[in-house]
């Protein structure tokens, strides 16, 4: 059943645009410290990725599965089709009765198929495809971790998820999907476009948006 409803969402993700080259002579651009977050990872973060050993690049491809499993595409999609399984088996009885007499309470029918949707989901592999090694990629990887946490710090599950969370609906109102927002209003990311411009291959932004 989850897995069905894994097929009828999707994010996405939206390229960052306009690379700007810096013009001969020019003062280089001051640097864009990590602020921290969720992302992390135990390569050294002064390492420029283009030079990471296999190892490490290793390493760093799980550290990004990781982030794409929680707050990027891919944590948000299994947010999306378990808040949406949780609703709609909400009001479904397991015995032909009445949902007070499964669980008590229509949310808590929605909040025990969130809970086993989630379960479910996160003992599955990720599908991601790391873009690692990449040698043309001048970034270090504070850049690339400063970018990942730009990112988390926007709290990307409370803007770009507009499905109801099971404490804000009810009987007979289901709540409704929120349109995404645009581009516009979200926080800016200057570490994932300077990320992009030195690094291309490692094109990170929100997952969801509109222009």
């Amino acid at each position: 059943m989850v897995r069905g409803f894994e097929k009828r969402f999707f994010f996405r993700q939206v390229p960052i645009l306009g690379v700007v080259a810096a013009a001969c002579g020019s003062t280089p651009a001051a640097p864009i410290p990590d602020p921290g977050g969720p992302f992390q990872t135990t390569v050294p973060a002064t390492e420029t990725i283009s030079k990471l050993t296999a190892s490490d690049a290793q390493q760093l491809c799980k550290d990004l599965t990781m982030a794409y499993g929680t707050f990027l595409t891919g944590g948000l999609t299994a947010e999306t089709t378990c808040r949406i399984a949780g609703i709609e088996a909400a009001a479904t009885s397991t015995d032909g009765g009445t949902y007070q007499e499964d669980a008590g309470t229509y949310q808590a029918n929605c909040q025990a198929t969130y809970e086993t949707c989630k379960q479910e989901l996160s003992s599955a592999p990720v599908d991601y495809f790391c873009p690692l090694p990449a040698a043309n990629c001048h970034a270090t990887v504070e850049l690339l971790s400063a970018c990942l946490n730009e990112i988390a710090a926007g709290e990307p599950s409370q803007m770009c998820i507009g499905v109801p969370t099971c404490n804000m609906i009810s009987e007979g109102q289901p709540g409704t999907r929120t349109p995404q927002p645009e581009l516009a209003d979200l926080p800016p990311l200057p570490a994932c476009v300077r990320l992009y411009q030195q690094c291309p291959p490692l094109d990170f932004t929100y997952p969801c948006g509109t222009f």
